[in-house]
C-alpha cells in the first residue's frame, strides 16, 4: 500500500473535501478511525447533515482549523489497494475477516461443552479455579492465579469459559499469536502489539431490603471477552447469540483492531522522529544562538579591553614624556612606566602577556571593581600611598627610593 503523510492543513483540507466514509474507502481506514485521528491533530469535521446541504445547494458553515494546537501534527494514511480494498466479495473487511477464520479454523469454532485435548494454558487454568482459592475469590466469582490466562467466573460457568477460551487459545496460536504474562495480567501478542486480556462473568446490582440499602453485586452467567484496556478495545458479550457463536467474529476484529494498533505505532514512531529531530534542530539553533551571543560579547569586551588598554599607554607615554623632560627623571617614576607597560601588555586581549602577579585574575572583571582611593588620582596619589606604608606595600622596592 502506498503511503501519505498528512500534517494538519491537509488533513483539514481532505476531509471538508469529501466525507469521512467516502476517504475510508480510498485510505485503509475506517471513518470512525479518521475521524479519531482528526481529534487527535485538533482538525475540525463537517457536522451532521453538511454534505446533504451540500448536495442541495444550501447555505454551510465550515468550521476554520484552529492555529494553536500541541498534540498530534501528523498522520500516515495508506491507499487502499487489490490486497487491502474497501470491501472483499461486496464485504467489509470486518465481514471478509470473520469469514477468512470461519474457513481456517472450522473445528476449533465448533465448541460443544466438553474440553478435549486443551491446550495447556487452559489446563493451569482449570486446575487454579477448582481449587477455588479464597484469596482469588470475590463473591460468588472465582479467579486464576498470576501468571495464567486471566478468568473471572462463578462456579457453574467454569467449564463453559474454559471451553471458550480453549478454542480462542487454539486459534490464536495456529494463527502464529502469543500469550504473555505480567503483573497479573494476560497479554495476547500480535505482531509487536501486546493486548491486554480477560474473560469475565458479569454481575447484576441487587440492594438488600435493610437500612444501609447494601448493593450486592451478582453473577449472571453472562460472559464477557475483552481486549485491551483503552481505545481501541474489542469486547464480545453473550446477548441473543451466546459466546460460542460469536468467536469468529471477536476475532476478526481484534485482527483487524491489531493492525490498526500496527498502523498507529508506524504513525506514532514516524511523528516521534519528527519530534526529535525537530527537538534536535531546536536545540542546535538555541546552542548557536548562545555561541553567537557569547561570541559577540567577548568580542566586544576584547575591544573595549583593546581601547583601554591603548588609552592606559596613552598615559604611560605621557608620564614618561613629562618625566624625561625633567633636569632629573624621577627612577621610581621610570620604574613604575614600565610596570605600567607590562601590566598594560597583560590586560591587551591581543597581547595577554603573563603576569606573575596577576595569574588567576580575571582581565574582563577587573576594572568592575572600584578600588578604593585615598587620595587623588594617578601615580602621585599610588607613591604617597606607598611613601605612607612602605611596610604593608609588597611592591615598594621597585617603585620608590629607599
Amino acid at each position: 500500500m502506498s503511503k501519505t503523510i498528512f500534517d494538519r492543513q491537509q488533513l483539514y483540507d481532505l476531509v471538508w473535501a469529501e466525507p469521512l466514509l467516502g476517504l475510508s474507502k480510498k485510505y485503509n481506514i475506517s471513518d470512525v478511525g479518521l475521524r479519531k485521528n482528526c481529534l487527535r491533530m485538533g482538525v475540525p469535521v463537517p457536522g451532521t447533515g453538511y454534505w446533504a446541504k451540500m448536495q442541495h445547494g444550501k447555505t454551510t458553515t465550515v468550521t476554520p482549523l484552529p492555529k494553536d494546537h500541541y498534540g498530534q501534527t501528523e498522520v500516515v494514511l495508506y491507499l487502499r489497494d487489490e490486497n487491502h480494498p474497501a470491501t472483499i466479495d461486496g464485504m467489509t473487511p470486518q465481514a471478509a475477516m470473520q469469514a477468512l477464520i470461519e474457513r481456517e479454523h472450522p473445528d476449533e469454532l465448533k465448541i460443544t461443552g466438553q474440553l478435549k485435548d486443551a491446550d495447556p494454558l487452559i489446563i493451569k487454568a482449570q486446575a487454579a479455579l477448582l481449587k477455588r482459592n479464597e484469596y482469588y475469590r470475590a463473591g460468588d466469582i472465582l479467579g486464576t492465579e498470576s501468571g495464567l490466562l486471566n478468568i473471572r467466573v462463578s462456579d457453574p460457568q467454569i467449564n463453559r469459559a474454559l471451553c471458550i477460551m480453549d478454542a480462542f487459545v487454539k486459534i490464536m496460536r495456529k494463527r502464529g499469536r502469543e500469550f504473555k504474562f505480567r503483573n497479573e495480567i494476560t497479554y495476547l501478542v500480535i505482531g509487536e502489539e501486546e493486548i491486554e486480556m480477560t474473560l469475565r462473568e458479569t454481575s447484576t446490582a441487587t440492594i438488600r431490603q435493610d437500612r444501609w440499602q447494601t448493593r450486592d453485586l451478582i453473577p449472571n452467567g453472562k460472559l464477557e471477552l475483552k481486549f485491551g484496556s483503552y481505545d481501541p478495545t474489542v469486547t464480545g458479550r453473550d446477548g441473543k447469540v451466546p459466546m460460542e457463536d460469536q468467536l469468529s467474529k471477536i476475532i476478526a476484529r481484534l485482527e483487524l483492531m491489531a493492525e490498526e494498533m500496527r498502523v498507529k505505532a508506524i504513525e506514532s514512531k514516524i511523528w516521534r522522529a519528527a519530534y526529535e529531530e525537530k527537538e534536535r534542530l531546536r536545540k542546535l539553533k538555541e546552542e548557536r544562538r548562545t555561541l553567537e551571543i557569547s561570541s559577540f560579547q567577548k568580542s566586544m569586551q576584547d575591544a573595549i579591553r583593546w581601547q583601554e588598554s591603548n588609552t592606559f599607554r596613552n598615559y604611560i607615554d605621557h608620564v614618561e614624556k613629562n618625566e624625561l623632560a625633567a633636569e632629573q627623571p624621577d627612577e621610581a617614576m621610570m620604574a613604575w612606566v614600565q610596570w605600567a607597560r607590562d601590566k598594560a601588555d597583560w590586560y591587551d586581549p591581543l597581547i595577554e602577556k603573563e603576569d606573575e602577579w596577576m595569574v588567576g585574575i580575571d582581565r574582563n572583571s577587573i576594572l568592575k571593581t572600584e578600588p578604593q582611593r585615598t587620595g587623588g588620582y594617578g601615580f602621585n596619589t599610588f607613591r604617597e600611598t606607598a611613601e605612607q606604608n612602605k611596610s604593608a606595600w609588597p611592591l615598594l622596592p621597585w617603585y620608590v627610593k629607599k
